[in-house]
């Protein structure tokens, strides 16, 4: 099973990643691997994006971002392509299928600061 970051604002696709290697099966067998062979412990590509996309979600709410992980039988290429050719199957897809959600900011209500 592969996984991908998919995050999209109002204004358009933001980014498909690969996360794969990120899963948490994959990233403690990685890590294992890694401190077995003395290497510098690896980043997990797919939190630290994550992070990325929250933190610019909280500073630009009228974006309304939106940013889930999707595991599927798919690869890159294919989702890709289903980017492109329909965008809002993909994103409809990823809302019903994802298998975390990293962040939803459509519905979030804000106080004013000037009343």
């Amino acid at each position: 099973m592969n996984y991908f970051l998919i995050s999209w604002t109002n204004e358009g696709l933001e980014c498909v990643i690969d996360v794969t290697e990120d899963h948490p099966d994959n990233f403690n067998v990685n890590l294992a691997m890694a401190m077995m062979a003395g290497e510098k412990h690896p980043t997990n590509l797919a939190s630290h994006i994550g992070y990325q996309i929250k933190m610019r979600a909280q500073f630009n709410p009228q974006r309304q971002t939106e940013a889930y992980v999707i595991g599927t039988d798919l690869d890159l290429e294919t989702v890709q392509e289903f980017a492109q050719d329909d965008i809002q199957a993909l994103v409809n897809f990823t809302r019903e299928k994802h298998f975390y959600k990293v962040i939803d900011t459509r519905n979030l209500v804000r106080e004013s600061v000037i009343s």
